[in-house]
């Protein structure tokens, strides 16, 4: 903060105390989905409550912003130490893996004051249907090499995913006979 003083004319002195600015700090809210509920941050103000004050930040993370609606921009009203800022999810019909939204306060100017948590992230679920693709990734050798399949799942990872069955086929290998069987399900 800045101070002046001065002398008025019957003698008195006068003292104008600029305020330091606000130091703004950012918390994730609650995570969002799909089709369900909204995030958001939790900007907190230490210093001067008194005045409104707008903050300003960009999004960023896995998410693209056809993934939701956000302001970049949160106000505090006079009085308030905290600020929200909602994002609102799209609902797509496509299965995506957990998606990411972060939060960077952006530089205040003399307005105010980016504290040390500047950034926060929050997470975006998915809540279409799961896919689970595989693929090969060796081929086996008799005699030699084991194959191997990877099974990929694409969607909300929040839940395991117990038990996903499977079947073998195309091949003129039996299994039992030609190889060790590998059972029908993945866990």
């Amino acid at each position: 903060g800045s101070f002046s003083a001065s002398v008025v004319g019957d003698g008195t002195t006068t003292l104008d105390i600029g305020l330091a600015p606000a130091v703004i700090t950012v918390a994730p809210s609650t995570n969002g989905a799909e089709g369900g509920s909204s995030t958001g941050f939790v900007f907190t103000r230490t210093g001067s409550t008194s005045g409104q004050l707008t903050v300003n930040f960009t999004l960023g993370g896995t998410a693209s912003s056809g993934d939701y609606t956000a302001s970049t921009s949160v106000t505090f009203y006079a009085g308030n130490a905290t600020a929200l800022a909602m994002i609102s999810p799209f609902d797509d019909s496509t299965s995506e893996a957990t998606e990411t939204i972060t939060a960077t306060i952006s530089a205040g100017g003399s307005a105010y004051r980016v504290g040390a948590t500047s950034t926060a992230t929050v997470n975006l679920f998915d809540n279409d249907a799961q896919v689970i693709s595989v693929s090969k990734v060796a081929d086996a050798a008799e005699g030699g090499s084991a194959g191997t399949l990877r099974f990929t799942r694409l969607g909300n990872l929040t839940y395991a995913l117990n038990n996903v069955g499977f079947s073998l086929s195309g091949s003129t290998a039996t299994s039992g006979t030609d190889y060790t069987s590998i059972g029908s399900t993945v866990s």
